[in-house]
């Protein structure tokens, strides 16, 4: 396909002059390519964020943030160094610690709230038929650590990675920006 470039009308590739104005004809450029769309980037992955040397500088640190439990908020809080990176897994650790403290009390206060059901032995027959005791918050306390140790472990073979990821599930607590 040839164009005129004086006055932007298409011809066939026979032709080698406009037959309307007498210039000679240019090839049409071929159509670009279509672009092809980038795979979507997870919102929840913030590795790019992070200057790579930060991230490499301050691995160890965060690995104990996560291995030493609520101690190791207190030496990531203390030997930080304001890097984004350490900042970045503290808040993250600090939502896991906020769930392993809330579903326990959370379980005890449903427990409280069974009480006078348990006083005056309803809920003791209930729990009797469903095969259950008024033990609910020791069992959610035990679900909340093992929740939280496989989160940990997830987040923590991330970090190995060189990956900066949001724990899934605890992402969605919209807390500590």
């Amino acid at each position: 396909m040839k164009v005129c470039p004086s006055c932007k009308k298409t011809y066939g590739d026979d032709c080698s002059f406009c037959p309307e104005c007498g210039v000679v004809l240019t090839v049409a450029d071929a159509p670009a390519p279509e672009p092809q769309p980038k795979p979507a980037a997870s919102s929840y992955d913030h590795t790019a964020e992070f200057d790579p040397k930060d991230a490499s500088d301050n691995k160890v640190l965060v690995l104990v943030l996560y291995l030493i439990g609520v101690l190791g908020l207190f030496i990531a809080l203390l030997a930080g160094n304001d890097s984004p990176y350490v900042k970045f897994h503290i808040r993250q650790k600090l939502k896991l610690t906020l769930v392993s403290v809330l579903i326990p009390i959370a379980t005890a206060v449903l427990e409280l709230a069974m009480l006078p059901l348990t006083l005056i032995g309803i809920w003791t027959r209930l729990a009797w038929l469903v095969g259950f005791s008024t033990g609910l918050p020791a069992a959610a306390g035990i679900a909340a650590f093992g929740f939280v140790a496989v989160i940990t472990i997830i987040t923590f073979i991330r970090i190995l990675f060189g990956k900066s990821v949001e724990p899934p599930v605890i992402r969605s607590i919209k807390l500590l920006k």
